[in-house]
């Protein structure tokens, strides 16, 4: 059972997008636990199999066996390691999207709060005082004088017309 998942950890490692450190590590386990450990231990079965006994006492066995067992262990840590670096990467890239976000969106407020201003000072501003200067030509102050009729825009051609309509 496991040469079937150890089949499918190599077939990942064959494709292209293995970082090279996974990829090192993944040939280190398979050196160290498939080949070099995998034929002391296949010895050792065939010891036993055959009614031998083992050659190696408890603490040569995980002498031996460590190493393989190490190397495969840090498979798994280089990979978290890895996926731990992707991971801070990714928060980095948030956080100045973020950033950047925020200062659009403030900019833009900037930018409505200046055009919302610039129209009440250039449109509604003279419009009230033309619109008060007629209320008063109305009303019956003849002798008025209308503003802004000096102005090249279509306020300047208002105020025109209200002088025109005044007289």
């Amino acid at each position: 059972r496991i040469d079937a998942r150890w089949a499918d950890i190599e077939e990942f490692a064959a494709s292209s997008h293995v970082p090279p450190q996974l990829e090192s590590a993944i040939a280190q386990a398979k050196d160290a636990y498939f080949v070099k450990f995998r034929k002391v231990r296949n010895q050792a079965i065939d010891d036993l199999v055959a009614g031998k006994p083992v050659a190696y006492s408890n603490y040569d066995w995980l002498r031996l066996s460590n190493p393989g067992l190490n190397s495969i262990m840090a498979i798994s840590k280089i990979a978290l390691d890895l996926t731990e670096a992707h991971a801070a990467q990714q928060v980095q890239e948030a956080q100045h999207n973020f950033y950047v976000a925020i200062a659009l969106m403030l900019l833009s407020i900037g930018l409505a709060c200046f055009t919302g201003l610039f129209v009440m000072w250039r449109v509604i501003k003279p419009l009230k005082r033309i619109t008060r200067t007629m209320k008063a030509v109305t009303d019956g102050g003849v002798a008025q004088t209308v503003p802004y009729t000096d102005r090249k825009d279509e306020i300047g051609q208002f105020s025109r017309a209200v002088l025109m309509r005044c007289r």
